[in-house]
C-alpha cells in the first residue's frame, strides 16, 4: 500500500512540472528567409524567437510581447 501512495504521488508532481509555458512559434536569424505568417519582425538586426531576442541574456526589457 505504502508503494503505490508513493508512486501515485510521483505521477502528481510530474504532471505539474510538465506544464511548461508557451514554446516559440519560430527562431529566426539575420540571413534566414522570413515567413510572412509569422507576422512582424520586431528585430531585423538580431537572432531571435517570436518574443525574445537571442543576444541580451535574461534581459526582457526589449522583448516584444505583441
Amino acid at each position: 500500500m505504502t508503494a503505490g501512495l508513493g508512486f501515485a504521488s510521483v505521477g502528481g508532481a510530474t504532471v505539474a512540472a510538465a506544464q511548461v509555458g508557451e514554446f516559440p512559434s519560430y527562431h529566426w536569424c539575420p540571413g534566414d528567409f522570413w515567413r510572412p505568417e509569422w507576422g512582424f519582425n520586431f528585430d531585423w538586426n538580431t537572432c531571435h524567437d517570436d518574443h525574445h531576442r537571442d543576444g541580451d541574456g535574461n534581459n526582457r526589457n526589449n522583448d516584444f510581447w505583441g
